[in-house]
């Protein structure tokens, strides 16, 4: 993965399983209980500028409970008006170079996150490694707390945490990636 490869193949594809290795996910506090979540559909690219983008499709969300997960659909996440977040980043060209010669990288990355019909300036601590067979792996080393009230999702909660009849629900999740990137064909 040098900077002609990814000019030739211009972009990165991400496919990504819940079960598997390769994820978004967050932790849920609802009263004393962690629940941990995740998406099963993700699409991503970073191009040979570096221009980065992941597209999360909200309906894909995995609780482990089909109910639970019908409520974050409907109630908080509200995907029949808003069905996919998008996370976009500027990285630099240059972390790329270094990952496919298997240098191992932790930086700081601010990304853009779109969620709920609300932007928010993030800046997200990963790990970028570069894969043997030319992808690039993505991680977080620590979560990045995402605050339900600055995307417009704490009347969601609200609801969330009166129809399941608890006494709390945190408006403030913990959210840890980990990516997979391989090259276009």
């Amino acid at each position: 993965l040098s900077p002609t490869k990814l000019r030739r193949t211009n972009q990165i594809h991400y496919f990504k399983n819940c079960r598997k290795r390769e994820q978004i996910s967050f932790w849920e506090q609802i009263s004393f209980w962690r629940i941990f979540s995740c998406f099963s559909s993700l699409l991503g690219h970073i191009g040979a500028d570096g221009k980065a983008q992941l597209t999360i499709n909200l309906n894909s969300v995995e609780t482990l409970i089909e109910v639970r997960n019908e409520r974050m659909r409907e109630l908080l996440f509200e995907t029949v008006e808003f069905p996919t977040a998008t996370i976009s980043a500027q990285v630099d060209p240059a972390l790329l170079a270094a990952a496919a010669e298997g240098v191992v990288m932790t930086t700081e990355l601010p990304i853009t996150l779109s969620l709920h019909g609300q932007e928010k300036a993030l800046t997200l601590a990963v790990v970028i490694v570069g894969e043997g067979d030319g992808g690039i792996r993505v991680y977080s080393p620590r979560p990045v707390l995402i605050n339900a009230g600055d995307f417009g999702l704490a009347a969601g909660v609200e609801a969330l945490q009166k129809i399941a009849g608890l006494n709390a629900i945190s408006a403030a999740v913990p959210v840890t990636l980990q990516l997979l990137f391989i090259p276009a064909e």
